[in-house]
């Protein structure tokens, strides 16, 4: 229980009323406001202590030391964030985009850190490693900055108070539906107190997943969000949390053709069905269920029935089409900025994907979807696959044999006798 007074001590003793903020740091977060017009103009004060390095970097000097940092707003995010950042009243989103973008990012080792310094009682940053040098960056959501780890805590006095990884942050997530929490409203606690809270509750039966370390392949629960179904979670959505109103008018289509959609119709010369995203571009497709005979298979796929199985439907839809077809394990883009796991099966110049019950041409539907293949496999291939790695190896998991499979193939005959000796 050590932990637990350390950190409620330490919460309200840096809660109590702080002192002046320095109107150096003052000018660092009305800086970070600023467009890139009026910081170049600022930089050119004499009186500034900010200067310009060019290419998004910038150097506050302060108590005879020089803090690197730049702009989170200056990369690639999406224009809800840019305009949030913008306005004084990013410190109200802090902690849901800190918690969302530290989950969905491509950053390394992400951890959300709770603490607190001395511009705010509660701070939310988002620790990673650089790919670059492998040091340890921050990113301050609230004050638009990122920078050194080890600068960023001198420079504003940070204290953590707790830390937390993707993996908890997922684990938060799971209890705050198990109890009906959706509006969140104890999730600070969650955040300082989870090793506490999770041990606690991992003894009742409706947590005891909390408890476990592996899945029934034998896999790390925490190698789920590396990879995994569990990856496809958007945690705290907030600003983001809708697929692209195009998108959604083509889902609800395919689900009920006979309800009279916007921009869809249908082309009798060319005997498809055409989705009008702007007066010059047009996505032509046809309906997965018009070529099925099997009334069941065409029942779910024109429901909502069909979805979240497209790792093994693609398997299902491949045998359909033969040997020839090819499971394709990827990811499509569902905003501006998230992608979501997703298997379909390519033949040719079509895309065949039961999950959104269409057939389109392969170009048109990278296009629409944002699509990026990450393992192809042939059919004729896969069924071997998943011959040996079921059967032999009890991998029943059906994302990771269309990701992973040929490689798990290849390295499992390699080595089966010195495999087999530890099964």
């Amino acid at each position: 229980m050590g932990d637990v007074v350390s950190n409620i001590e330490l919460f309200f003793e840096e809660y109590k009323q702080k002192g002046d903020i320095p109107k150096e740091l003052y000018e660092l977060m009305l800086f970070t406001t600023y467009n890139k017009v009026i910081r170049h103009l600022k930089c050119k004060n004499r009186f500034t202590k900010i200067t310009d390095r060019g290419n998004g970097k910038y150097v506050l000097s302060y108590n005879d030391k020089n803090y690197y940092f730049e702009l989170f707003s200056d990369k690639d995010i999406q224009k809800a964030d840019k305009e949030i950042l913008s306005k004084s009243a990013r410190d109200e989103w802090s902690l849901s985009r800190s918690l969302k973008l530290a989950c969905s990012m491509d950053l390394i080792e992400p951890k959300v850190i709770i603490g607190t310094s001395n511009c705010s009682l509660r701070s939310f940053l988002i620790s990673f490693k650089d790919k670059e040098d492998a040091s340890t960056k921050v990113i301050d959501y609230a004050n638009n900055l990122i920078m050194n780890m080890k600068d960023y805590y001198e420079l504003f006095k940070f204290r953590e108070i707790s830390t937390v990884d993707k993996y908890d942050v997922y684990c938060i997530n799971l209890i705050l539906k198990e109890t009906g929490d959706y509006a969140c409203k104890n999730i600070f606690e969650y955040l300082i107190f989870n090793k506490e809270i999770f041990n606690e509750l991992s003894k009742k039966i409706a947590f005891n997943f909390l408890s476990k370390n592996y899945d029934q392949n034998g896999r790390n629960f925490r190698n789920h969000l590396l990879f995994g179904s569990d990856s496809d979670a958007i945690f705290f959505q907030g600003i983001d949390n809708d697929y692209p109103k195009l998108q959604q008018e083509l889902d609800n289509f395919t689900e009920n053709p006979e309800v009279l959609s916007k921009h869809i119709s249908y082309d009798e010369k060319k005997c498809e069905y055409v989705l009008k995203a702007s007066k010059n571009s047009k996505f032509y497709f046809n309906l997965l269920s018009d070529f099925v005979d099997n009334e069941g298979i065409k029942s779910e796929l024109l429901s909502k029935k069909r979805y979240h199985h497209c790792h093994v439907n693609s398997q299902v839809v491949a045998n359909g089409l033969g040997d020839n077809s090819l499971i394709v394990g990827g990811k499509v883009k569902i905003n501006e900025n998230d992608y979501f796991y997703h298997s379909w099966v390519e033949e040719e110049d079509l895309v065949y994907d039961y999950n959104h019950n269409i057939i389109m041409d392969k170009e048109e539907y990278y296009k629409l979807y944002g699509a990026i293949p990450i393992s192809k496999t042939y059919n004729h291939n896969m069924k071997d696959i998943i011959k040996k790695l079921v059967l032999d190896y009890n991998i029943v998991d059906s994302m990771t044999i269309n990701y992973l499979g040929e490689e798990f193939y290849k390295d499992f005959s390699r080595n089966e006798k010195v495999l087999k000796k530890k099964l």
